[in-house]
């Protein structure tokens, strides 16, 4: 954060405030739990040199911010904006990153624009953009020759669940081309491969974040690939034309390791203990049964939606027991995910985990009603001026599904949990 003198703020070093009292002229004033201050995100430059002797780095001159307070821009974009927001060109010379429109109020508007700032601050940012879409922006990423940017942008200007489409620009922003137009899904994050031809990408589906890969061919990328079809991916590196390194978590897993190699998976860890323990080959024998938890605890439903207007299948997700014997009978926790554009997937949660519950003797179960992210936007979209008839529908017919379909499940002893507006 940077003080309205475009120096770097430090909390601890800040004047000490004798009232709690805050004095607004404008909305925004608070950002979900974050406080709007008159100390803004910005993005601060600086080189690193390494001493031989000490083995240590240290900044080479003075760090500069290189979007001062003059230009009304702020990035990474608060409350939930990181390093997903900017991103280094390979030559060091500049930083793409995105920020709020500054006309805009952000109380009324999600637009975002894609912006290039030489590193060293000595011009103003360039804003690059397609004029037909004004929506959240995203993952900025240069190209590996450095020629190009690719980002993630919604079109509508005041939707926070729009679909993310994905663009691809020159340096100068003198051609801006959207690819993948026909793609059902909403990309969740980007990065190009070596070669600079393609870009891998992650995006929910199903219930899962998926891997995709997809080439910069003629028409600017008419076909995805998908690369894994499990778990939910956090991050991931391109190692070779079919080749992965990435980490991802499951609904029985804390981040674990993985790489793939033309379709041929190596376990590398999972949850480890240890940097020992990191560095070992992890089998998927060993994997499945690390924590006491195993993926045949987890499955999968898919039921026709509740009656109204749209005719969906409405997918789900089941966590029984470790010690789940099929000729008991157990409670069931009927989880209602928050949003409620959002989706239960196949991911580890500190926050709302169905194997902690299934772990305490329920069956655990997360569906995703009308309204949920991953199944492409026309469901995305079906909850709109439809709160709360589409979404109950779905779940009530669930409940009847399961309790027709699993024996297993005490229907008299059913307790329904959820936060925000699962709440």
């Amino acid at each position: 954060m940077a003080t309205p003198d475009d120096k770097l703020y430090n909390e601890n070093k800040a004047p000490k405030q004798y009232t709690t009292a805050r004095v607004y002229n404008s909305i925004f004033v608070r950002h979900w739990d974050t406080w709007i201050t008159e100390n803004k995100n910005t993005i601060f430059s600086g080189s690193l040199t390494r001493s031989d002797e000490a083995e240590a780095w240290s900044f080479s001159g003075d760090i500069k911010n290189i979007i001062p307070r003059k230009y009304n821009l702020e990035s990474p974009i608060p409350p939930y904006g990181g390093t997903d927001h900017f991103d280094l060109s390979p030559d060091g010379k500049s930083v793409a990153f995105v920020a709020k429109d500054p006309e805009l109020t952000p109380a009324l508007y999600t637009t975002s624009w894609l912006y290039v700032v030489p590193f060293d601050g000595s011009a103003a940012p360039k804003k690059i953009f397609s004029p037909d879409y004004k929506g959240a922006s995203s993952s900025p990423k240069w190209s590996s020759d450095g020629k190009k940017v690719a980002w993630i942008q919604m079109k509508n200007e005041a939707y926070e669940s729009d679909q993310n489409r994905i663009f691809v620009a020159d340096v100068e922003g003198n051609s801006v081309k959207a690819i993948l137009n026909d793609w059902f899904l909403s990309a969740g994050s980007l990065k190009w491969a070596p070669n600079s031809d393609e870009l891998d990408i992650t995006a929910e589906v199903s219930g899962r974040v998926s891997l995709f890969s997809s080439p910069l061919i003629e028409k600017y990328g008419t076909e995805v690939k998908r690369v894994t079809n499990d778990f939910s991916v956090t991050n991931y590196y391109r190692t070779g034309d079919n080749s992965f390194f990435f980490s991802a978590t499951s609904l029985t897993s804390p981040e674990f390791y993985v790489k793939l190699d033309n379709g041929k998976i190596t376990w590398v860890s999972n949850a480890p203990t240890s940097h020992d323990a990191m560095l070992a080959t992890v089998t998927e024998a060993e994997y499945a049964t690390v924590n006491g938890l195993s993926r045949s605890q987890v499955s999968d439903f898919k039921y026709q939606a509740g009656k109204h207007d749209h005719h969906y299948d409405i997918h789900g997700w089941m966590v029984k027991p470790s010690f789940f014997d099929a000729s008991k009978t157990y409670p069931l926790a009927f989880l209602i995910h928050g949003g409620p554009q959002g989706a239960w997937d196949d991911s580890w949660s500190t926050r709302w985990n169905p194997a902690v519950f299934a772990e305490a003797g329920y069956i655990a179960v997360a569906i995703n009603p009308t309204g949920s992210t991953g199944y492409g936007q026309n469901l995305t979209d079906a909850i709109q001026d439809n709160w709360g008839a589409g979404p109950y529908e779905d779940l009530v017919k669930g409940l009847e599904y399961l309790l027709d379909e699993y024996k297993f499940i005490d229907g008299d002893r059913a307790v329904a949990l959820g936060a925000s507006y699962g709440g």
